[in-house]
């Protein structure tokens, strides 16, 4: 589900090294509901409790003036052990959250936020410059000990189909999602399976967010 947004509200969510991604003058915030399947490392075996789970995150897209990718605002993750070693694993912002998915339902709840969802899916979308470039994304940046990282992502062309919400309860405050607004576009995706590649440091130094944000990341555990 996606949202267009004054492209200052991200850049207040957003570490100063980056700027927002703008189209047709807005930037965008989107909330992503989906369950990991399978979750490998190259190396090593990863236990059950890790490599499936359910997960919400929002996300953002932006730029560093070379690459052009998503930056998550918030993510959370259905099981307490995935979520907690996501976290020390990525620096990215993980989190536990009680969370119930079945067929034509998503739901969430962490106060003060919350996801709540029902939904039938439609036929297979037609592709628009729009979808594209919301969905079409190889690359996310993400902050880990004070440096800005850039890591490449490959991945097929993600299947979309119409999506029909029969409920909607979004809340998400901190980033201006408050329910009072319904999503531009809504999407379903039978899924792709994705490669992450090993992080590249794109800033050394510290990348600083704004200090309200900053003082956000720093209360979810």
């Amino acid at each position: 589900m996606h949202w267009p947004v004054d492209p200052e509200v991200v850049d207040n969510l957003t570490p100063k090294a980056l700027k927002p991604d703008i189209l047709n003058g807005k930037a965008w915030i989107s909330i992503v509901a989906f369950s990991m399947d399978n979750v490998v490392h190259k190396f090593l075996p990863v236990p059950q409790a890790v490599s499936m789970f359910d997960e919400i995150n929002v996300r953002t897209y932006v730029t560093d003036g070379k690459h052009r990718g998503v930056y998550f605002l918030s993510i959370q993750a259905g099981k307490k052990f995935a979520s907690w070693l996501s976290r020390k694993a990525s620096g990215m912002p993980y989190r536990f959250t009680d969370m119930l998915r079945k067929k034509g339902e998503f739901k969430s709840w962490a106060y003060p936020q919350r996801f709540d969802c029902e939904y039938e899916v439609g036929s297979k979308q037609e592709k628009t410059d729009l979808s594209i470039w919301l969905t079409e994304r190889y690359g996310l940046f993400r902050m880990k000990r004070n440096r800005l990282m850039w890591q490449e992502i490959n991945h097929d062309t993600w299947p979309t189909f119409d999506l029909y919400v029969k409920h909607l309860n979004v809340h998400y405050p901190d980033y201006g999602l408050d329910g009072k607004v319904g999503p531009a576009l809504c999407q379903y995706s039978t899924g792709v399976t994705a490669c992450i590649w090993n992080p590249v440091v794109v800033k050394s130094q510290k990348a600083a967010l704004d200090n309200k944000h900053e003082a956000r990341m720093l209360t979810h555990p």
